[in-house]
């Protein structure tokens, strides 16, 4: 019986004993695998993970990098090239300009100059006899361009047998040459033209034709009656023939044609300048008197002075004299005379400078 106790106690120990062998063993083993496995699966999962992640942020890093650097390096780029190109650009235009600017303005400065002072030597080298000239036929040449008188005859109407001036002049809108017949018995000396056509016995025809064989005709032509009435269509044929006429009949012709271009000139001065219509015709009678003389004789300063001091209450030497005082900036001389020349024709200053400006007396 205690054998078999002992035995038992025996073989209890011994399982005991073996199954804390075997169980030491598999703790062993599980702890083995365990860090086996982890090595393994560290080792394996780091490797993989560090590829993937070398490449994600290889991909991340280079693109944040990329942008980050382009942007500097554009900013710092176009900052430095900026200034560089704008210092470079700068001195090459500047020079570029200086050089186009300087000869540009060189003959600009030049051509003003010269027309300048050949204006200045021109009209210092003219006498005063050439100035008051240029006036007058300054006047003259407007008339002209736009009434310009061809050619005057004395005719004989053979329906009344009484003397008519026949003239002709150009049409400025058409070109051609027109004629007229004016009534030459009523007119007497000291008249204007516009009183002549007031005169009750005057009689004027237009539209004629000229044949070519000392006579002028019309078919139809127009009429206008003394008196200042409208004008006429006269359908009847009208002849004219040439005559010779005495010397008294010739001066009335000649008499009547030049008021007709002194009533044209003042016409012209008092719509050009604005003067007023009485002064106008005196205007225009003293430059057609200038002309006249011009053609009679050598005129003088002294008929200059004479002739500007009635035209505009200034003598040429005076006006000479503002002149020469406006081209060293001295205009004192010059509002004087224009102050006087302004009041003898009853106007402003500034309309004065315009008249005169226009007639060549300052230029």
């Amino acid at each position: 019986m205690k054998n078999a106790v002992k035995f038992s106690l025996a073989l209890a120990v011994c399982a005991t004993m073996m199954a804390c062998k075997t169980n030491k063993q598999y703790n062993t083993a599980v702890s083995d695998a365990t860090n086996s496995g982890h090595t393994s699966g560290y080792n394996s999962g780091y490797s993989a993970g560090q590829t993937s992640g070398y490449s994600d942020g290889q991909t991340s890093g280079y693109s944040s990098g990329f942008s980050a650097g382009q942007t500097s390096g554009y900013n710092s780029g176009y900052s430095d090239g900026h200034d560089s190109g704008f210092s470079d650009g700068q001195t090459s235009g500047y020079n570029s300009g200086y050089s186009d600017g300087q000869t540009s303005g060189y003959n600009s400065g030049f051509s003003d100059g010269q027309t300048n002072g050949y204006g200045s030597g021109y009209a210092a080298s003219q006498s005063n006899a050439s100035k008051a000239a240029n006036i007058a036929a300054g006047l003259q040449f407007q008339v002209d361009t736009s009434f310009h008188v061809l050619s005057v005859a004395l005719v004989k109407f053979a329906q009344d047998d009484s003397n008519y001036a026949v003239y002709s002049v150009t049409n400025i809108y058409s070109g051609y040459s027109e004629y007229y017949a004016l009534y030459v018995p009523s007119f007497t000396s000291g008249m204007t033209y516009d009183s002549y056509l007031m005169n009750a016995n005057t009689t004027e025809y237009g539209y004629l034709t000229n044949n070519g064989d000392g006579t002028f005709s019309c078919q139809s032509c127009n009429f206008y009656p003394g008196g200042g009435n409208g004008a006429q269509i006269v359908s009847s044929n009208m002849v004219f023939e040439t005559t010779s006429g005495t010397s008294k009949d010739l001066e009335k012709v000649a008499a009547i044609m030049e008021a007709l271009q002194i009533d044209k000139m003042s016409s012209y001065v008092a719509s050009q300048f604005g003067l007023s219509k009485d002064r106008s015709v005196v205007v225009a009678k003293m430059a057609t008197a200038w002309n006249k003389l011009a053609k009679t004789r050598a005129v003088t300063d002294a008929d200059a002075d004479a002739f500007t001091k009635q035209l505009t209450g200034v003598s040429m030497t005076d006006m000479n004299k503002a002149e020469d005082a406006m081209r060293v900036g001295n205009l004192s001389p010059l509002n004087d005379v224009l102050s006087k020349a302004a009041a003898v024709n009853g106007t402003t200053s500034e309309n004065m400078a315009n008249i005169m400006n226009q007639l060549f007396i300052f230029n």
